[in-house]
């Protein structure tokens, strides 16, 4: 399904963001960081926005781009090499610094191409292992951003970033037990790859997703060409908040501003899964939202360090959310966590975690 490129409404999302001055307002830090995603968004076409770049700040930012190139690409490099004439003019020769040149690239794309093949088998096998559910036969990634590093389970396709957002669909699960969802909020979906799963394994469910543009817009169009017609529109909330509660759409992406005009009796569960990303104040705010719609559960992940940034404590977590009580506490990563990308520090693992599962306390 093709994505609807509309830089009239990204430019539209960007004005109601500098015009919105409330405490859900992004952080200097991501208004510094996402200069790049704007760039980005400005000069490509949403269609390529899940394809491998090297310069992929601007696509990190809101969960675009592969995480590694397809195999073919690697192969081609390899051979594109090692049948230049320039390397085989210095292997005649007898020029030793070129030929040495050429080997060591040779060698560092074959490295790259087992490393990247054993990533995925250990990601596929990790999930699988875990999914005692089969919700992985009733999911499956399409074209939609055109992502080249594919992964092979049973016939069905999935990319590295999506496997990675139904590990935590099942830590969700597993900490909150089998969901009965009808009312989902996600704060910060990013590019809706488990707000995707979410939809697809909960068709009944009316999911509210929350985050600022222009991470937003992504969220906005790719939802949209995924879920045709289910989707409502930035405008149309704008100029009808009566959809939020009943109408023909099933899901909903909202900026901060629009959140006011969401209220129902009981959110069944929110999820945010980089709090540290969200400046102290926004947070507390999002969480006082969380309290106010009624919500059952509340998934929160977070990191526990991270150089560059307040990040709220379990402490402050807790303190912000009167009436829940902290049911589960499960560490994620640390430093013996296996890496995805064992050539790249934070390749998978990333920064020490925590899963935490609030509840609502009934009285």
């Amino acid at each position: 399904m093709t994505i609807v490129n509309r830089p009239d409404l990204l430019a539209r999302m960007m004005a109601d963001l500098e015009a919105y001055h409330g405490p859900l307002r992004p952080g200097d830090y991501w208004l510094r960081n996402q200069r790049a995603s704007l760039a980005w968004l400005k000069a490509h076409d949403l269609n390529h926005f899940r394809r491998f770049v090297t310069e992929g700040k601007g696509l990190s930012n809101f969960g675009g781009g592969s995480l590694w190139p397809p195999q073919e690409q690697i192969a081609r490099e390899m051979r594109k090499l090692s049948r230049s004439v320039i390397y085989r003019a210095a292997q005649k020769l007898g020029i030793g610094p070129i030929t040495s040149r050429y080997a060591r690239r040779i060698r560092s794309l074959a490295t790259q191409s087992n490393r990247t093949i054993n990533a995925a088998t250990w990601l596929a096998e990790l999930c699988q292992a875990r999914d005692d559910m089969g919700i992985l036969d009733r999911l499956e990634v399409g074209s939609e951003g055109e992502p080249e590093d594919i992964i092979i389970i049973n016939g069905r396709k999935y990319t590295p970033t999506f496997l990675m957002k139904v590990l935590i669909y099942l830590d969700v699960v597993d900490l909150a037990g089998p969901l009965d969802l009808k009312h989902y909020v996600e704060i910060g979906p990013g590019a809706a790859r488990l707000a995707e799963i979410v939809a697809r394994l909960h068709p009944a469910a009316r999911l509210y997703l929350v985050d600022i543009p222009p991470q937003l817009y992504v969220t906005h169009q790719v939802l949209q060409a995924i879920f045709p017609g289910e989707v409502a529109s930035y405008d149309e909330i704008q100029s009808n908040p009566a959809l939020l509660k009943s109408g023909p759409y099933r899901i909903f992406t909202l900026a901060p501003w629009q959140m006011e005009s969401l209220t129902f009796e009981c959110a069944d569960l929110m999820v945010c899964e980089a709090t540290e990303e969200i400046p102290k104040l926004a947070l507390q705010s999002y969480l006082d939202f969380v309290r106010r719609v009624g919500t059952r559960h509340a998934f929160i992940r977070t990191t526990v360090s991270k150089q560059g940034y307040d990040i709220a404590s379990v402490g402050d977590l807790q303190s912000w959310l009167p009436g829940y009580s902290l049911l589960r506490q499960v560490p994620v990563y640390d430093d013996n966590s296996p890496r995805l990308l064992d050539f790249d520090a934070d390749g998978f693992a990333g920064n020490p975690a925590v899963a935490l599962l609030f509840s609502r306390v009934e009285t």
